[in-house]
């Protein structure tokens, strides 16, 4: 078992965790695209010195910035063997959000647990909070927390796909799947450009489970309609106000 301070990385990441906890905000690029490049690189280094060398370290991230471009990838990505990560103060904006994923592709196993996503402001990105796993893979991602985020005119706010899918065509439907659980929201709130403000499309053979939905106000932009929440195969529970309502499902 490997801790922070007895990690062969110990020397590098303390060299990099300086530079993103304190100077993203204030450095000056020759572009905002250049600018959004090196902050991107850097976190993506950041979380893959945790989980390639640090695997049960605690690692706390934060960056301090004005909205940022990502050129449409993932604002954050968090893949394969991350265990015991805290990213807070993240500002970004457009892209496709913070991801859990996606794991389990090719029929593999994924392990990932202990994440918390904290206070974060996206926007005009594809999706928000989101945890995506394909069909046919294995293992977890549990003990998963995304709390006060806001979000402006974002697509999807909050959403778990176990049946993601990224090809041409549609893939093959298969029994077994990553098991998502211990899933907390918590203080959400913003404006989404769709309607289905919370979309759980878990999996039949291995439900997601233990999703608690916790004051959540998300609305549509400029107040065009009511939001609303799709779930299949998802078993969660509610706690303060949470709108969209979300639909039936048990315990």
């Amino acid at each position: 078992m490997c801790y922070w301070r007895g990690c062969p990385s110990q020397r590098l990441a303390r060299a990099l965790t300086p530079t993103a906890s304190t100077s993203l905000g204030a450095r000056m690029y020759a572009s905002q695209t250049a600018r959004s490049r090196q902050v991107s690189s850097l976190m993506r280094i950041l979380i893959r010195i945790v989980y390639n060398i640090c695997h049960y370290c605690i690692f706390k991230l934060s960056v301090n910035s004005s909205p940022l471009n990502f050129a449409g990838d993932d604002c954050m990505s968090i893949e394969n063997g991350t265990h015991n990560l805290h990213v807070s103060k993240v500002v970004c904006g457009p892209g496709h959000g913070i991801s859990i994923g996606s794991l389990g592709d090719d029929n593999s196993r994924a392990e990932v647990s202990g994440i918390t996503i904290d206070s974060v402001q996206l926007y005009g990105t594809t999706n928000g909070a989101r945890i995506k796993t394909y069909q046919g893979g294995s293992g977890y991602a549990k003990d998963i927390t995304f709390q006060n985020m806001v979000m402006y005119d974002v697509k999807n706010p909050i959403i778990i796909d176990q049946n993601y899918c990224d090809k041409a065509k549609p893939c093959e439907a298969q029994g077994s799947a990553v098991e998502v659980s211990n899933v907390v929201f918590k203080n959400i709130r913003g404006t989404t450009i769709t309607k289905h403000a919370i979309k759980m499309n878990c999996s039949k053979n291995v439900p997601c489970h233990g999703i608690t939905l916790k004051n959540i106000d998300l609305k549509m932009k400029a107040g065009k309609g009511n939001t609303e929440s799709i779930c299949q195969n998802a078993k969660w529970r509610k706690s303060g106000l949470v709108v969209p309502q979300p639909c039936a499902a048990t315990k």
